[in-house]
């Protein structure tokens, strides 16, 4: 078996590498899975599509984790229902265990910390009895009771659930349990697109497709795959550290590796921005002698002013280089902070803006 590591930069051109790929092996009669994370499904899909120009293929399909989960539990477990109303069972459970809870009630935020907490352990592998230990040996008290709350609360939710339902955080569990039963990826061509990095769970189930697959291809944004030690070292250090991983299962199955460098940035069409990206986070320091005419800097004395300038920049761009306000785009770190001065400012200066920020359900109307 082949396992090929596609790195380089962010614009590189990786995902275009692949579907190059495919394109030339779509001929071939082994079947094709382009495995990217749920939010890049459609434009996956897009990228498919255009590769094989619009014509239809049947040995070329773009998959999802969770889609791949389902797919091999219906054929070798059966039909569970994997959409469950999680929010409400746990909350049920919260309100009818509340005389033996010590910290955890039945309170909006406290639905909230154990629905996550659920989601990372099972997503990590952290069973009962790991649970059980680790209480065992805490010596905080106050963490001893709270993680004894939720170990409640994780028994009465498995047990609502068991032979009913299954979690979607033990989908990939039991896809990575049964997938060696079926033969959907038997001699197939995988590429994996897209993944900052992945769960324990995931690499366990790339593990068991590099015992089946015929090649498998993954792509991983960073400019080296040397080990580094410091996470300062290096700001692809957590994509280094995945690499790795991925390396050390390719060698201990046996794989023959394949490692290609894209050095080309392509992404940046500004010799500005290629100097910019090369050097920001380099220890060598870089001193730009000539005048720069696509980056600009603005000190504001506070948030407002700072949106403000960017509200008169964005109707310059538009009233005097043609530009349309779906070509302009404002990134921000800390949208929390700004979000309230560009609603009032963009309204203040006509500017459409669509924010993409996460609101509570309660704040929606019929």
């Amino acid at each position: 078996m082949e396992f090929k590591i596609i790195y380089g930069k962010t614009g590189s051109g990786k995902t275009k590498y692949i579907y190059n790929e495919i394109k030339e092996k779509i001929k071939q009669k082994n079947k094709i899975y382009i495995i990217v994370p749920e939010q890049f499904s459609f434009s996956a899909e897009k990228h498919l599509l255009d590769t094989i120009e619009g014509k239809s293929s049947i040995n070329a399909e773009v998959l999802t984790l969770s889609r791949m989960a389902d797919r091999v539990i219906s054929e070798t477990i059966g039909n569970y229902q994997t959409h469950l109303s999680k929010s409400m069972i746990i909350y049920d459970v919260l309100d009818k265990q509340k005389d033996k809870m010590n910290f955890l009630k039945s309170s909006d935020k406290n639905l909230e910390l154990i629905l996550r907490t659920i989601t990372e352990f099972k997503k990590h592998n952290i069973n009962k009895e790991e649970l059980e230990n680790a209480i065992n040996i805490i010596e905080d008290k106050y963490l001893e009771l709270k993680l004894n709350d939720i170990k409640n609360v994780l028994d009465k939710y498995q047990e609502r659930i068991q032979g009913s339902y299954i979690d979607e955080a033990d989908s990939l569990s039991l896809l990575a349990e049964n997938i060696e039963l079926v033969d959907f990826f038997n001699d197939s061509i995988i590429y994996i697109d897209e993944f900052a990095g992945f769960t324990p769970n995931e690499y366990k189930i790339i593990e068991k497709l590099c015992t089946l697959a015929k090649e498998i291809t993954v792509t991983i944004c960073t400019d080296s795959l040397e080990k580094v030690e410091n996470l300062d070292e290096s700001i692809y250090y957590f994509n280094q550290i995945t690499a790795q991983k991925l390396l050390d299962i390719a060698k201990r199955i046996g794989c023959y590796i394949d490692k290609i460098h894209l050095e080309e940035t392509r992404k940046f069409k500004s010799e500005e921005l290629k100097i910019l990206e090369k050097n920001l986070y380099s220890n060598n320091q870089y001193k730009h002698e000539e005048q720069t005419k696509d980056i600009e800097l603005f000190i504001a004395k506070n948030p407002y002013s700072e949106v403000e300038n960017v509200a008169q920049n964005i109707l310059k761009l538009v009233r005097e280089k043609e530009y349309r306000y779906k070509d302009i785009a404002v990134i921000s770190a800390n949208l929390e902070t700004y979000s309230g001065d560009i609603k009032a400012i963009f309204e203040k200066y006509n500017i459409p803006v669509f924010i993409d920020e996460k609101r509570d359900i309660k704040y929606f109307h019929k």
